[in-house]
């Protein structure tokens, strides 16, 4: 299904999954999707004008409510059945088009057809209407490419572009190729203001939990590399919260965060390449948890790179 979608309509995919598994939704809706397309799409924003798209979040979210406990993103979340008819329908708006690849803007225009849901409404409320804003598309020039965000975990992802050496790691190898190379001109873009603004979940500034994710990819760099040289691996636990406070990473500049985190990670990437499939049966036990092979480690710990960078990708 998504072999036309260009980068930013799978990122706004992605972030789709994202406010859904935030809200404790079991179904990724079409209120879901047009606030991932609230992330992704310039062009919506400035349609809806200044406050607009912080507008239309709380007109969905008030009727919409979200559930007592989130869900993680790791976790598949289907579609529900409108918003599988509106992904079918942004198609179809491309190619009444005449245009090849399916753009944030076709997915708008599938929401504003879902007549009867909130997200349609929420648009129409701040004055998107159907035809005004198919036809601002249709006189529109092509948005220029972007580098790939992330392999969505859907059926027809693309295959990994890396030599690894364990099949089973390919499709997470990828993705974590992906997450670094397309978030560090993100993150670059940001400045050291932004990096003391707190994050949707209130918990941390965005430097602190850029900081968190650089003690996790610290943490299993040493993991991989015990677990690769020994028969076994036993840690004490993961990084908590605490950690952050002990090396007070507020006050690292930003610049500084950033380009550890990506030099990191980009190491990590090499070496999940290289893990041979004779060593993915080694048991990791870390902290009082019950040991779970090195292959399931790394899967667990490209997954949780990929729900925190999303939170941290996020502009208020």
């Amino acid at each position: 299904m998504f072999e036309r979608y260009s980068e930013r309509a799978r990122r706004a995919v992605f972030f789709a999954r994202y406010e859904a598994a935030q809200a404790g939704s079991a179904h990724i809706t079409v209120e879901y999707l047009l606030l991932g397309l609230l992330r992704e799409d310039n062009g919506l924003r400035r349609k809806l004008g200044a406050g607009g798209d912080g507008e239309v979040r709380r007109y969905v979210e008030e009727r919409c409510p979200p559930a007592k406990r989130r869900i993680s993103v790791s976790v598949d979340l289907p579609l529900d059945a409108l918003c599988k008819h509106a992904l079918n329908q942004a198609a179809r708006e491309a190619d009444a088009l005449g245009q090849r690849e399916i753009t944030p803007d076709h997915l708008t225009l599938a929401v504003l057809q879902a007549d009867t849901s909130v997200a349609a409404q929420a648009l129409r409320a701040r004055g998107v209407e159907y035809q005004s804003y198919r036809e601002s598309v249709a006189s529109s020039p092509p948005a220029p490419p972007v580098e790939p965000f992330i392999n969505l975990p859907w059926p027809d992802s693309e295959p990994a572009k890396l030599e690894v050496a364990a099949l089973q790691l390919r499709d997470a190898c990828n993705a974590l190729a992906c997450l670094v190379d397309s978030s560090s001109p993100e993150l670059d873009a940001y400045s050291e203001a932004d990096g003391y603004r707190a994050l949707g979940s209130g918990q941390w500034l965005r430097k602190e939990a850029l900081g968190h994710l650089i003690d996790w990819a610290c943490s299993h760099q040493q993991w991989f590399a015990r677990a690769l040289t020994d028969s076994k691996l036993a840690a004490n636990g993961y990084p908590g919260a605490e950690w952050i406070t002990a090396q007070n990473y507020r006050n690292v500049p930003w610049p500084d965060l950033t380009d550890v985190w990506v030099n990191l990670n980009r190491l990590l990437v090499q070496v999940i390449a290289q893990v041979p499939e004779a060593k993915l049966a080694t048991p990791c036990h870390i902290g009082l948890q019950e040991a779970i092979p090195l292959e399931q480690l790394i899967l667990n710990y490209v997954k949780y790179c990929q729900e925190e960078m999303a939170e941290i990708l996020t502009r208020p």
